[in-house]
């Protein structure tokens, strides 16, 4: 039989929530985009949220970057051919380049984090 994914991994969303206090999201790959299938949200004031459903985009989201981190070079390459760089904030990475430079040091850390992009 088919588990569901979310019920599998929500403990351990839990379990981060509680030791962090920030906004715990799970994430998926789904038709070559990176899709938010469950999300904890912080109580804190300052807060961005990922609501179920929504798609991020390669180039400005930890999601995203931590899902790219792990993929092989060429497959990362691929998907990020698909990006169209739209700026969202001055430090928004607008290249494949920056993205892919990013990649060794988020696998060596084991997470990615939102810079302001």
């Amino acid at each position: 039989h088919r588990r569901d994914i979310r019920a599998v991994a929500r403990p351990y969303l839990q379990k981060l929530y509680e030791h962090f206090n920030e906004t715990i999201n799970l994430a998926l790959l789904v038709r070559q985009e990176v899709v938010v299938v469950d999300s904890i949200e912080t109580t804190q004031m300052l807060r961005q949220g990922g609501a179920v459903g929504s798609v991020n985009p390669w180039h400005a989201s930890s999601l995203s970057k931590s899902i790219l981190a792990w993929l092989d070079r060429d497959e990362a390459s691929r998907l990020l051919q698909r990006c169209s760089f739209d700026r969202y904030t001055p430090r928004t990475l607008t290249s494949a380049a920056k993205v892919l430079a990013e990649l060794p040091e988020i696998v060596e850390l084991g997470y990615s984090v939102d810079n302001e992009e």
